[in-house]
């Protein structure tokens, strides 16, 4: 397994079977600037849990209560920011997403899935739902679907589909429903979606990668494992009974997936950290690379999580104690670097 260092790192040939075909395949990542942002005085920028790049090289930040729109050249071009109980405002964004000309964001604390315009920011509609644990959002241009958290021992859909006028069906029930966090935890778990429309998703528990393919309504499931997984013994979580806040250092024990994400032309690549911090254990962040029948290419420690994939980048997050220290001390209109960027080629 190797580590991003250099600015260009490329790993050996890899025999991987695709059908009755034994071939070589090669990816080579590369280091391909930054994302920016430029400072502006007027503005307080806040921890962001979600970004988002469109088609149009827009950047859309999502924080607790604001959306921050900016432009490939980093300018802030929009803000919303309204913390309240009302309609378009916030209590605790953890989720957005973009449908076409959309922005849907998923407000845990309120409960709500909020629609704005993509390009003005403006409020459109909102539904609200009895209960809403959503912790991840994908979307296509017409449909958009949600990953979302069993917590503390309820059985909920583990995926669900949205239509524009965000009614709701659920595809996928908590595959191992006597787990606290099968789901998504707010920084756990991952849903991607690839070019041809098909949804990979995946628990924070879990090394299994599920597929739902849309045009035939059909779930299949890949088992990938790596030499470092330490996976959920079933016995031990029985053991728990109904005290479920034994699973949270229990899912620290365990190898946890953080991320999911669809690279061009046909990758799929999780992260997945290792270590119990809880027990002072090094913790080690990995892009695991997979192609999209489930099969595990190879494996690359990476220096930060991967905050978003667009076409064949991957851009990962800064530390964001340091993005927010540079973008306070830095002058008006200076560019503020808050994403390294990755290209992955496949030879």
């Amino acid at each position: 397994m190797g580590k991003i260092i250099f600015a260009n790192f490329s790993f050996l040939c890899l025999q991987i079977f695709f059908v009755a075909d034994v071939f070589c395949q090669q990816i080579s990542i590369i280091e391909d600037g930054y994302f920016s942002i430029k400072k502006d005085t007027s503005v307080v920028l806040g921890l962001f849990e979600n970004a988002i790049l469109d088609n149009d090289g827009d950047l859309f930040l999502c924080t607790e209560n604001s959306i921050y729109k900016y432009d490939k050249y980093g300018n802030l071009n929009s803000l919303h920011n309204a913390y309240g109980r009302g309609p378009g405002e916030f209590q605790i964004v953890n989720s957005c997403t973009i449908m076409g000309k959309k922005l849907i964001v998923n407000d845990n604390q309120k409960r709500e899935l909020i629609i704005f315009d993509k390009d003005s920011l403006k409020y459109l509609n909102g539904k609200t739902f009895k209960k809403n644990r959503i912790r991840s959002l994908v979307a296509s241009d017409s449909t958009f679907y949600s990953l979302n958290q069993s917590s503390f021992g309820y059985r909920t859909n583990a995926l669900s589909e949205f239509d524009i006028n965000l009614n709701e069906e659920k595809i996928l029930n908590s595959p191992v429903p006597e787990f606290a966090y099968v789901g998504s935890t707010r920084n756990g778990g991952g849903i991607t979606i690839s070019n041809n429309g098909n949804i990979y998703f995946g628990f924070i528990v879990s090394p299994v990668i599920w597929k739902f393919d849309t045009h035939s309504s059909k779930l299949f499931q890949f088992e990938v494992l790596t030499d470092d997984h330490k996976v959920l013994d079933p016995k031990i979580v029985s053991s728990f009974g109904n005290d479920h806040m034994k699973h949270i250092p229990y899912t620290f024990s365990i190898s946890r997936m953080m991320g999911l994400f669809f690279v061009e032309p046909n990758l799929i690549l999780r992260v997945t950290e290792h270590g119990n911090p809880w027990k002072d254990e090094q913790v080690k962040l990995v892009a695991d690379f997979i192609n999209d029948t489930g099969e595990l290419i190879t494996t690359l420690e990476i220096p930060n999580r991967i905050k978003f994939a667009f076409g064949n980048h991957i851009y990962i997050e800064r530390d964001s104690k340091e993005i927010l220290n540079a973008y306070d001390n830095a002058p008006h209109g200076n560019l503020v670097q808050i994403f390294n960027k990755y290209k992955i080629i496949v030879h």
